[in-house]
């Protein structure tokens, strides 16, 4: 098929009917191979570099004493501070270790509040755990 491309009495390039013809025709397989190598290029750009395609982010959940740490309970340079955490989420650090059942009080000196504490355990059976309940001991 040899196609001229003829003008018309404006002197517009206009195209003979049967290029028009193929135009539409090639037209929607253009559209649908682009559409394709569009679909290639970005499945082909990896969000992440985990084996099962999920988005891998590292946050920090705890913000303590003006610092973000990524464990509520962090060893600290002083292997003789033993760290409790309470209900509240508070963290108190003891000179020894908190060894409790349920529903037994003791009293110890916080070094991070610089008071003497009255600490309770309680065994939560949801969580499998304990849970301490610390109060200040009122007028040293």
């Amino acid at each position: 098929m040899n196609f001229k491309i003829v003008k018309d009495a404006s002197g517009k390039h206009i195209l003979p009917k049967e290029s028009k013809r193929l135009l539409w025709v090639l037209l929607p397989k253009y559209i649908g191979l682009l559409i394709l190598l569009i679909l290639v290029v970005l499945s082909s750009l990896h969000c992440t570099s985990a084996p099962n395609g999920a988005i891998n982010y590292s946050t920090t959940e705890f913000y303590q004493d003006g610092k973000f740490l990524d464990n509520p309970i962090q060893i600290h340079d002083n292997p003789m501070e033993f760290p409790i955490k309470d209900v509240r989420g508070y963290i108190h650090y003891y000179n020894q270790p908190v060894i409790m059942h349920h529903s037994e009080n003791l009293i110890l000196y916080c070094k991070r509040d610089k008071q003497w504490e009255k600490i309770q355990a309680f065994y939560n059976h949801n969580r499998s755990e304990y849970e301490y309940v610390i109060s200040r001991l009122p007028k040293q």
